[in-house]
């Protein structure tokens, strides 16, 4: 990558201060409206101070004064507002070369100066080549945020560079005075997505104290990225986006944001927002509470992850609900803790509005005394928006959970939340959905009696159509559509066969008329995913390491 600053955009207005000038600058003019206005421009010790001979006013929309400069160094600099206090920005140096900054403005805008203050320095340190008004580019932007509010945003604006292998963004100014006991990092990164199938990416992050590469789909259309200094286990102070120019082609980043993130327990349950691959790699060292993390979804936000520490604190909060929702012979019914307790719940959860509104209303009417951990359960979907109180009731707003527990073994981890992501996926989207029941709708009999054995043998309600066909397409996506049939037809069947060898002739009959009905029926509903978000089966993580 070059190491100059191509094109930079100044979001922040600021003020001219005029100072007593002693050596003259070389002539300067200012472009726009079909006009050119001179710019006269003088040197003192102060700094640099240039003036229209005219003042300019901007008349249309979308449009943005412009300054090309030479800068060895970062420099203040003031724009005036006509009635207004003036702000002050930093232009950044581009260790001597060309540097482009763009100021969006409104029509109405009066451009009459700018100065630039002194610049430390012998000789000419600061060298203004041309200025005028052109077209706002839509381009790459970082923003940095401390305690709650905005500094100052760099647009990063030659696309051009993306080609050139790596688009780099450095934010050491948010680190000045960050309290790292109660605070981490986070990096945001919003990116859209033209290409017609997905593409791979590097995101490097960058720090004094450590170094980290992360493979990263793109998946078409678009999403958002979230990295944190607790999973990454150092500070970042910058992050680069790297990668093939062919994948690049049809990325734009829309925004690169860095901000502090709190360490401390959230009293209103907010989540962190995050893709599956970053919660699991998430430490449980930087967790905000000892017995569970809250997560949001970045492809599905509306969806909660809930990571417990243990199967114990899981059960607590879930296994009613489990048997409630989705267990044979239990489901609708809410059983005490006395007959709950001998019996095995779920390792991994899923769940829906619906459903959770039912529960708890139902719970609310048999005045059933739930656990603690189940009230505050009901506080996290309320104060998530998952759930609301209306008139005395629990409604469901939009949504969900899908949960797991730190005690289940890296790889099941895995296994479990990929299974529970594409249930999320069924509740969140109506489109597919659709798609699903229209693949299960095709099925002969014979095939659809297959899945129910199997569910059944899973201990599902299988009475719950709704319940069958999301488990139908969870199963089937679950792994890679490639190792499909050897999941099926070399485990789950000759593992069903030994467990019920009564079933052994119908199964066994079952693979001889319908030798592809794995693969077919996954890839029917793998092309429905695909085609609304870019998603195939086997694989919900965005980020890897």
């Amino acid at each position: 990558m070059k190491k100059y600053r191509a094109i930079l955009l100044l979001i922040s207005i600021v003020t001219v201060v005029l100072s007593s000038c002693l050596t003259k600058l070389p002539g300067v003019v200012f472009s726009g409206n079909d006009t050119t206005i001179p710019v006269l421009g003088k040197k003192s010790a102060d700094g640099y101070t240039y003036r229209l001979k005219d003042p300019f006013k901007v008349l249309s929309r979308g449009k943005s004064v412009y300054l090309v400069y030479i800068s060895s160094q970062d420099v203040k600099a003031e724009i005036p507002v006509p009635e207004g206090d003036p702000l002050q920005i930093t232009l950044p140096g581009g260790n001597g070369e060309m540097s482009h900054y763009q100021l969006p403005v409104q029509p109405g805008f009066v451009l009459s100066g700018l100065t630039v203050k002194e610049v430390p320095g012998n000789g000419d340190r600061f060298k203004l080549l041309s200025a005028g008004l052109e077209g706002t580019f839509d381009g790459y932007r970082f923003r940095y945020m401390r305690d709650g509010g905005s500094g100052e945003a760099l647009f990063i604006l030659n696309k051009g560079m993306i080609r050139t292998g790596e688009l780099d963004f450095s934010f050491n100014e948010l680190l000045q005075g960050l309290d790292t006991r109660l605070n981490q990092v986070q990096i945001r990164v919003v990116y859209d997505y033209s290409a017609d199938k997905n593409g791979e990416a590097v995101v490097i992050l960058k720090g004094k104290h450590g170094y980290k590469e992360h493979s990263v789909t793109l998946f078409k259309g678009g999403s958002s990225l979230y990295f944190y200094s607790g999973e990454e286990g150092f500070i970042p102070d910058s992050v680069a986006v790297t990668g093939e120019e062919d994948s690049l082609e049809g990325l734009t980043i829309t925004s690169l944001e860095a901000k502090p993130f709190s360490m401390l327990v959230p009293v209103d349950y907010n989540p962190i927002p995050a893709d599956i691959g970053v919660m699991l790699n998430y430490p449980y060292s930087s967790w905000r509470r000892s017995d569970f993390e809250i997560f949001s979804w970045n492809l599905f936000p509306d969806f909660l992850l809930l990571d417990f520490k243990s199967y114990a604190l899981q059960a607590a909060a879930l296994k009613r609900l489990a048997f409630f929702t989705e267990k044979a012979g239990y489901a609708g019914t809410l059983l005490d803790n006395r007959k709950l307790a001998p019996l095995h719940g779920w390792n991994a959860h899923d769940y829906r509005a619906e459903d959770l509104a039912l529960f708890f209303n139902k719970a609310a009417a048999k005045n059933v005394n739930l656990n603690k951990e189940e009230y505050i359960l009901l506080d996290i979907l309320i104060s998530n928006g998952i759930l609301k109180r209306e008139n005395g009731l629990l409604k469901p707003v939009s949504g969900g959970f899908l949960a797991y527990s730190r005690e289940s073994s890296d790889r099941l981890r895995y296994l479990f939340i990929t299974h529970e992501g594409y249930h999320g996926v069924y509740f969140s989207s109506p489109e597919y959905r659709q798609t699903v029941h229209d693949v299960w709708n095709s099925l002969s009999d014979k095939e659809k009696e297959f899945w129910k054995i199997f569910l059944d043998w899973k201990r599902y309600n299988t009475e719950d159509r709704y319940l069958v066909v999301n488990e139908f397409q969870a199963y089937l996506m679950q792994q890679n559509i490639k190792n499909i049939d050897d999941y099926y037809k070399k485990y789950i069947i000759p593992k069903l066969k030994n467990s019920v060898p009564e079933l052994s002739a119908e199964l066994d009959l079952f693979l001889k008329e319908y030798p592809d009905h794995f693969v077919k029926s996954a890839g029917k509903v793998e092309k429905a995913l695909y085609r609304l978000y870019g998603i195939t089966s086997g694989e919900l993580r965005c980020v890897r390491d």
